[in-house]
Formats: C-alpha cells, structure tokens, sequence
C-alpha cells in the first residue's frame, strides 16, 4: 500500500487572458498560475496554504 494518501506530481495550470488592444481587437496571452508543482501528503497530515496576501485561499477542488 502507498504511504502517501494524496500525491501529486508537476501539476501546472496556464489560464488564457485577453486584454483591449484598440478598437475591437483583443490581444491574448497566457498566464502561468502554478509551474510543475509536486507535493504529497501521507495519511494523517494536515496541510493548508495561503495566498500573497497571508489570506486563506479557495480549495483546489475548485480550480
């Protein structure tokens, strides 16, 4: 049995954002929220994470 109750391993996420750039044109570009993050969690363990402000920040379940 692995030790390891959640693991994850290089996750990235990348949204798309669109921005004004003159009359009806929209320039695109992407946005790199998370960069190959690994972590795992063994049974037991509590784990919580905050944002750049020191707030709480949604659960990843949302994402």
């Amino acid at each position: 049995m692995d030790e390891h109750f959640i693991q994850l391993d290089r996750v990235e996420k990348v949204f798309d954002v669109r921005k004004k750039a003159g009359f009806m044109k929209r320039e695109r570009r992407q946005v790199r929220a998370v960069d190959s993050i690994s972590f795992a969690v063994a049974r037991g363990e509590m784990v919580g994470y905050i944002g750049p402000n020191g707030a709480g920040s949604r659960p990843p379940s949302r994402c």
